[in-house]
């Protein structure tokens, strides 16, 4: 294009390189990326406590950037309960927070060409600005897909009690409607996969401008050359402790699925980063075989993957779209031993890019055959490196995926026009 194009990010977190938060590290990557390509790149997010510090990281990189903290004093809680009888509760949290108003001020002083929003609620809060935004020409609207927010509602149907279903269907409904017509008003979709695309275009026949964009992870440009043979029983585990499903996944693992590994391998070691709260740290590293770790700078997390024997990924419920932790084992020749359910956002062909079980007993014997037979761990090491070869043939695959979309919509406004 020939103008330089100023676009909005618009996140329910604070993107940053440094962040636990997978999300936050893809929308940094963006960020970044873009502004190398001579685009100015602002962003607005909301942000919890935990994450307000990092708000300056890309302060280098943005033309503009606020950080809009979740109100928690009492009438803003009192008001996210009563909204909660109308809309899901992250549409009330966004409501309570103001975010659309914030916004809408926001466009008042900084022209954007472009809104790039994750998920439907901050979709509907970039809509509910733009509505009130008395600007003759207004940005164009792109929603990114993290997750089909509505496939974890249904997923939360079953696994409930008989007794309490019905409210989980109607939470079910409530989450689909409010998704699918969010989505429906965007000028454009972002997924990270065709497996999404497919679902999307089911759901919204009419919604031409589903792009496929993949995601992006932190060895991108270290893809390694092939295997090689791991030395010791290192298991890795990476993830985000403030996330409720990396807690109960990896107490699953330290219950149920560390006792059968204790009998059956010597001098194990268990290595777990991300662990950055006391609170973690009393409840999962307790043991000397256990290891934790803050997050770490690239070159010391490169090591981390590369001094590993299997990498674990035993999720217990709901859907990562951003498995960096596995396209990282991937990319540098790691093994992946991960659930089923962990296996619904990475797609790997079980028995060829990864082994996948969902019994303690299957999941340890997964991991024992990878410690114990270095065939087996090249083969499935290989199928990961030749998975990541054909989506990723270029580094450059994940910004240009992203600009060609940008460039298809707002080319479409401008014929429209």
């Amino acid at each position: 294009m020939s103008k330089k194009l100023h676009i909005l990010f618009l996140s329910d977190f604070v993107p940053s390189p440094r962040s636990g938060s997978a999300a936050s590290q893809l929308y940094a990557y963006y960020i970044e990326g873009l502004r190398r390509r001579g685009y100015d790149v602002s962003f607005v997010a909301l942000a919890r406590a935990h994450e307000r510090h990092l708000a300056d990281d890309l302060l280098q990189q943005v033309t503009y950037r606020q950080v809009v903290p979740i109100a928690q004093d009492l009438f803003a809680r009192m008001g996210r309960l009563v909204r909660r009888v109308i809309d899901p509760a992250e549409y009330a949290l966004v409501h309570s927070s103001g975010l659309d108003s914030i916004l809408l001020d926001v466009m008042r002083r900084q022209r954007f060409d472009l809104i790039h929003a994750n998920h439907p609620w901050l979709v509907h809060a970039a809509r509910r600005a733009l509505r009130r935004l008395s600007n003759a020409v207004r940005p164009v609207l792109i929603g990114q897909v993290m997750d089909i927010i509505t496939a974890l509602r249904f997923q939360h149907i079953y696994s409930a009690p008989r007794a309490v279903r019905p409210l989980y269907l109607l939470s079910f409904a409530r989450a689909a409607y409010c998704e699918f017509i969010n989505y429906s008003l965007t000028d454009g979709l972002i997924v990270y996969n065709t497996k999404d695309a497919e679902v999307i275009k089911i759901l919204l026949p009419n919604s031409n401008n589903v792009f496929i964009s993949p995601t992006w992870f932190d060895f991108i440009e270290e893809i390694c050359d092939g295997y090689r043979e791991r030395k010791g029983n290192k298991i890795l585990f990476i993830g985000n402790f403030n996330d409720k499903r990396t807690k109960e996944g990896m107490a699953w693992f330290t219950d149920r699925v560390l006792p059968n590994l204790l009998q059956a391998i010597n001098n194990l070691e268990v290595n777990l980063v991300g662990v950055k709260d006391k609170k973690s740290e009393d409840v999962f590293c307790t043991k000397e075989y256990i290891k934790c770790y803050g997050y770490q700078n690239h070159s010391d997390f490169l090591a981390f993957y590369d001094s590993a024997s299997v990498l674990i990924f035993p999720l217990q419920f709901g859907r990562y779209s951003c498995h960096l932790k596995v396209l990282n084992a991937f990319a540098r020749g790691l093994p992946v031993v991960m659930t089923s359910w962990a296996n619904s956002g990475a797609e790997a062909v079980p028995g060829e890019e990864a082994l996948v079980a969902d019994t303690p007993e299957a999941f340890a014997e997964c991991i024992i055959r990878l410690l114990r037979d270095p065939a087996l761990a090249a083969r499935i090491a290989e199928g990961g490196l030749r998975r990541i070869r054909r989506e990723y043939p270029s580094p450059s695959v994940v910004l240009d995926s992203l600009e060609q979309a940008y460039q298809t919509v707002i080319t479409q406004k401008e014929y429209r026009r």
